[in-house]
């Protein structure tokens, strides 16, 4: 399965993917398994990968930091990247509850995070 950008989208309510002990477990090992093989992980700044990749970002907003919205596809998963220069990144996911991450599309949410790593790497 590929990711798709869905460019033009409008930015929805989302919710953290690290919410889920499993998918953080899996986040922890990436993290330390990028750093230990001199690469990008999903929690550092992507946004020359994702631009690369993807091209324009969805959005730009100004919280505290200026954070770069990608909007991109899994399957039936949406999911917003907002990721930010000398900030990282968060992966958040779309039209889900906390229940729903924590029970029922664990082993999707992981699939995704294992094929967007690949691609920026």
């Amino acid at each position: 399965m590929e990711i798709i950008h869905l460019n033009g989208k409008k930015i929805e309510s989302s919710i953290p993917t690290s919410n889920n002990r499993k998918i953080l477990n899996w986040m922890v090992d990436n993290i330390t398994y990028s750093y230990k093989n001199n690469m990008t992980s999903l929690s550092c700044n992507m946004v020359d990968e994702l631009t690369a990749i993807y091209g324009k970002q969805n959005k730009t907003v100004t919280y505290e930091y200026r954070t770069k919205i990608w909007v991109l596809q899994y399957g039936d998963l949406t999911f917003n990247i907002y990721t930010a220069k000398k900030r990282g990144t968060s992966i958040e996911i779309c039209d889900f509850t906390y229940d729903d991450i924590i029970s029922k599309r664990t082993d999707d949410i992981i699939n995704f995070l294992e094929t967007l790593h690949k691609l920026i790497n």
